[in-house]
């Protein structure tokens, strides 16, 4: 897995539905993926740090066995092992 620095501006949103409109996230991807804004949070101390990495999931999941019996798994080993105390869930 490769990382760096996520940009927001940088998102691109692909999900592809008729009932629903990108638009607004066009505009702010914080809509979706508030990462600006928890950035601005933890800056004033108003929380404490980030993770060094992020993780978000298509909205319409057509087959979600995957998702729930290995990469849901994947990912919250992943943030147990970050000692990741909270996370914040967005629905879109």
């Amino acid at each position: 897995m490769k990382l760096g620095i996520l940009l927001i501006h940088e998102l691109l949103i692909q999900h592809n539905s008729s009932a629903y409109d990108p638009s607004d996230t066009e505009t702010d991807a914080n809509l979706v993926f508030p990462l600006d804004r928890f950035r601005e949070l933890e800056k004033k101390g108003m929380i404490g740090s980030l993770n060094r990495r992020h993780f978000s999931f298509m909205g319409s999941i057509s087959l979600p066995r995957p998702l729930i019996k290995r990469t849901a798994p994947e990912v919250a080993n992943l943030l147990k092992n970050d000692e990741v105390d909270v996370a914040f869930l967005t629905p879109v």
